[in-house]
């Protein structure tokens, strides 16, 4: 047994996600060679959805930690992560920290709850302790790598990029009531490797949120394109 720190759970953490960005990719590909009717713009299957995202993560993460044990702390890895200071009232200094970030997030946010995509913790809190990671995943391949300015984004798109904010901002306020110690954007936006618009608007978010960590990848258009011409050429050989 040996104990693990915090930077080796946000190490680990971090290394799953590079874990969950390959995958993707490997699915796509796989996807563009098998299927018969597979576009540019194309989902694959095992990656059609956010909430796919979320489970491929949510599973890895479990199995990642689950594999080893550790003196003194055991990670528990939840989804959907629902903290109310009613939940933790056995933990009153806890508690109290989430009833202030209740509050401000009602005024700051106008939002009256949170709910994290992914939280990790150590499964034996101390009353003083923060959780130590709440992330919010994005599954952004609807952003035409294509598009060059944000005026040419459509308005459900200008509308996610204005929920993130907001989300970022919960984040923000999370870290700084002391509710979690560390917060994640984990977003896969192939647009975002392409460097078109949406790379601007996420460079400016991230920017603006120094709180917080961005782990941001995707498939790079060039590449898609690639793969789809060599698949063309081996079908016309």
């Amino acid at each position: 047994m040996s104990y693990i720190g915090v930077d080796e759970i946000i190490g680990t953490f971090q290394n799953v996600w590079i874990k969950v960005v390959k995958t993707y990719k490997d699915d796509w590909k796989e996807h563009i060679i098998k299927s018969e009717d597979g576009g540019l713009y194309s989902y694959p299957p095992s990656f059609f959805s956010e909430a796919d995202l979320e489970t491929e993560f949510l599973c890895l993460l479990r199995e990642e930690f689950r594999k080893n044990s550790f003196k003194d702390r055991h990670i528990t890895v939840k989804n959907q992560f629902k903290f109310g200071y009613r939940t933790f009232r056995d933990l009153p200094e806890l508690a109290q920290r989430i009833k202030k970030l209740k509050l401000r997030l009602e005024k700051e946010t106008e939002q009256i709850s949170f709910v994290p995509d992914i939280e990790l913790d150590v499964a034996s809190k101390d009353d003083n302790d923060p959780f130590l990671i709440f992330a919010e995943l994005k599954y952004w391949l609807n952003v035409d790598p294509k598009t060059k300015n944000v005026q040419e984004m459509s308005k459900k798109e200008q509308g996610e990029i204005e929920r993130l904010r907001k989300q970022c901002q919960m984040l923000k306020l999370a870290v700084e009531e002391k509710v979690c110690e560390n917060a994640f954007l984990c977003i896969i936006s192939d647009g975002y490797a392409s460097g078109n618009a949406i790379r601007q608007v996420l460079d400016s978010i991230k920017n603006e949120f120094k709180k917080l960590h961005f782990l941001i990848d995707g498939m790079p258009l060039e590449e898609k394109r690639e793969i789809m011409n060599s698949k063309q050429k081996l079908s016309s050989d």
